[in-house]
């Protein structure tokens, strides 16, 4: 679990734990246990560096920055955990976003991809909707949906948490959703490329954004990132 000098609580994946010689029975044992270690530490730190260039590219809409700050100061404890398959969705009962932080997502079939950041901002909004941010009714909606699984209260959860989408994608220039279907997803270099695949195979909008350095894993204070809304939102 991730605590920032501010007191305010995330619940991110904790990086993996370097083996010791001690625990080993022989070398052959240890080294093994430490090329595993280094894998998944490389991973970690891959994953990390994509979730905060992510949060300081959303961190640009107010929109977006609103529910963020909410969450983060929110009583419950929400949680992201990354992944490489080829998915991004909110788990209600476990209050988990499942994200992986390069795959881009087709919303409307057209060939428009959103980026990594912009499905992050999308299962944020479920988080939002479980919270009580966007008002009682959807969060009643949100126990409905959760008690019986019923496709009619997640299609009214989705529609619902459209034109929370489709501010924050419009305020940084990305693809609108206009329904909600099946998604198509593609594999980009980071977190926040998005748009066409180009003659050379290449986004329109690769590499199109790039955070102030160095990219922390922990922002010391998440408030920074808004710029002349800062006030606003210590409030």
């Amino acid at each position: 679990m991730f605590v920032d000098p501010l007191g305010l609580i995330i619940a991110l994946p904790s990086a993996p734990i370097e083996p010791q010689r001690d625990d080993y029975k022989n070398d052959k044992q240890y080294y093994l246990a430490l090329r595993v270690y280094q894998t998944e530490l490389a991973i970690h730190n891959f994953n990390m560096t994509n979730y905060w260039r992510a949060i300081e590219y959303l961190m640009q809409c107010p929109v977006f920055a609103e529910l963020y700050i909410h969450l983060m100061n929110s009583k419950e404890t929400y949680y992201i955990a990354f992944t490489d398959r080829d998915t991004g969705y909110y788990d209600f009962l476990s209050r988990t976003v499942h994200w992986n932080p390069v795959l881009g997502a087709d919303m409307n079939g057209r060939g428009d991809f959103n980026s990594a950041a912009m499905v992050l901002a999308h299962e944020m909004g479920h988080a939002g909707q479980q919270d009580g941010y966007f008002g009682d009714k959807i969060k009643e909606t949100v126990r409905s949906y959760v008690r019986t699984n019923k496709d009619d209260f997640r299609d009214e959860l989705e529609n619902h948490n459209m034109p929370f989408h489709n501010t924050v994608a419009i305020n940084l220039g990305q693809p609108t959703r206009d329904r909600y279907t099946v998604v198509t997803f593609h594999i980009m270099e980071n977190s926040t490329d998005f748009g066409k695949i180009d003659s050379s195979g290449f986004f329109t909008n690769r590499n199109n954004w790039s955070p102030r350095p160095p990219v922390p894993y922990t922002p010391l204070d998440p408030f920074a990132f808004l710029g002349p809304n800062a006030a606003k939102l210590r409030q």
